[in-house]
């Protein structure tokens, strides 16, 4: 008898009120836009323009710990840094290419399996633009030193 009470009771209340206000619904003010279409359409390919392109620098190979040498080639008059990236990017030595755009440096410092890079040395004093060797054939961007032209394994 309790339970049928209890059950009227509640029926009797009947589902509480969801808006006692006499207010209309807000009404939107501002025209929502269509959906963009799907799928979206793919960016027009851009043309990347080679005469953007720095100039070539490479390491003569076989880079050999016993020969001693650092050499190679580049564009003739520009100052370059031979560095050691296994050893925090050490700088082996500078110099500038000569103007048969080749350059060699002597070092002791290189053992079997180190890696062996050449990035711009100073140009104070010079007509170069640093911003003319930020990206070309065979350049990286190496964390922590910038960017870096060339680089060769330690073989021997």
């Amino acid at each position: 008898m309790l339970l049928i009470l209890m059950v009227a009771l509640l029926v009797g209340c009947g589902r509480p009120a969801q808006n006692e206000t006499d207010a209309p619904p807000p009404e939107a003010t501002v025209d929502q836009p269509a959906s963009p279409a799907y799928p979206y359409p793919y960016p027009e390919p851009q043309n990347n323009d080679d005469t953007a392109q720095g100039p070539l620098f490479t390491i003569d190979i076989p880079l050999t710990a016993a020969r001693g040498v650092v050499s190679g080639t580049g564009p003739a008059g520009v100052p370059i840094r031979v560095v050691n990236f296994m050893r925090d990017a050490e700088v082996l030595g500078e110099t500038v290419i000569d103007d048969d755009g080749n350059f060699a440096i002597e070092t002791t410092e290189m053992r079997l399996g180190e890696i062996i890079g050449i990035a711009l040395g100073d140009v104070t004093g010079t007509d170069i633009d640093p911003a003319d060797f930020q990206h070309g054939p065979g350049y990286r961007d190496v964390s922590g030193f910038g960017i870096v032209f060339a680089t060769q394994l330690v073989i021997e």
